[in-house]
């Protein structure tokens, strides 16, 4: 998490991440796209993303800590 963090910081580079542990990684990213069947779901602000539980939980089935 540290190298990524470092990473979004820099702003050098792209990073296409496919993480299952929506809670560690959205506050790293600025950008979050959820795919369903091969479509997207949601494409917007990480930051809004990890702002609604409700709408984590719907996406990709987790709930608020």
């Amino acid at each position: 998490m540290r190298i990524i963090a470092g990473m979004v910081r820099e702003g050098s580079i792209a990073v296409i991440l496919v993480e299952q542990h929506a809670h560690q990684i959205l506050p790293l990213t600025r950008q979050a796209l959820v795919l369903e069947r091969g479509r997207v779901a949601f494409r917007g602000d990480s930051s809004t993303l990890s702002a609604d539980p409700s709408m984590l939980d719907r996406l990709i089935g987790v709930s608020a800590r």
